[in-house]
């Protein structure tokens, strides 16, 4: 998620940095546990803002998907006789209704200013059963580019 959203925001022509360059594997160091040794590194990499991504629920909802009846008045031929009347329609007289489970991601996104360590901006977003992560991807970093820029936070450059 944080390379497509750097990929993203570099296509509008800004510098980008991404977490894992800033703070190493190891970013389990007490050292970098401090708050201030984290802003300290920030600071250091001449950002002007950071941007959190985080996914902050995920839930499972079964809902009932009701079947259909149809009837097409075109086919009369088969009322002769039950049989044929009953073979000719069981098939797309009625399509019962079944049982889905959707999945839904609750995603928070907040940019802070560096300088003053303020939260500048926020958004929570839901996804609804994504057919993959590149799928995912690809309509969140849109969104979020197009709500950014619909607000002012970044200009194409």
């Amino acid at each position: 998620m944080e390379d497509e959203l750097a990929s993203s925001l570099s296509d509008l022509g800004f510098n980008t940095m991404k977490s894992i360059d800033v703070f190493p594997p190891d970013f389990q160091n007490q050292e970098l546990r401090q708050s201030e040794a984290v802003l300290r590194r920030i600071a250091e990499t001449g950002s002007d803002a950071v941007v959190t991504i985080a996914l902050i629920d995920q839930t499972s909802e079964e809902r009932y998907v009701p079947g259909s009846g149809i009837y097409p008045v075109t086919r009369f031929g088969y009322y002769g006789h039950f049989l044929t009347y009953y073979g000719n329609w069981i098939g797309s007289l009625y399509n019962p209704g079944y049982y889905t489970t959707d999945k839904v991601y609750y995603i928070e996104t907040n940019v802070y200013d560096v300088q003053s360590g303020r939260l500048v901006w926020s958004a929570q977003s839901e996804s609804y059963n994504p057919s993959g992560l590149q799928d995912f991807l690809k309509g969140y970093k849109k969104a979020m580019s197009g709500l950014l820029k619909k607000e002012g936070l970044i200009t194409a450059q």
